[in-house]
């Protein structure tokens, strides 16, 4: 713990510090416990950068049976957005033919 003076004295000279096991908060969604897990990207292709934490973590980690893994954030937020743009070219599309024949 740092001083007024800008000594370090360790923190069990002022308190006792006792750690124990257990969640701090448990998260839930969609009646589900929740892990959060997170990261910041910097100088690094999305996409890319998923597919390889996607591919470590199936080597590493074996889920128990009713366990999964989502990506959210940013990566959810493009694949929606990928998912959806076949629709947006598609209506697109159809309006100016409609225009054009019309």
């Amino acid at each position: 713990m740092a001083l007024p003076d800008g000594r370090m004295k360790p923190l069990k000279e002022f308190a006792s510090v006792n750690v124990t096991g257990g969640e701090a908060e448990v998260n839930r969604e969609d009646l589900q416990n929740l892990g959060i897990v997170t990261a910041r990207l910097d100088n690094g292709n999305l996409g890319e950068t998923i597919k390889e934490i996607k591919k470590r973590i199936s080597q590493a980690v074996k889920l128990p049976t009713g366990y999964e893994i989502v990506y959210g954030g940013a990566y959810a937020e493009q694949q929606k957005s990928f998912n959806e743009l076949p629709f947006v070219v598609s209506d697109r599309y159809s309006t100016q033919c409609q225009q054009l024949l019309g």
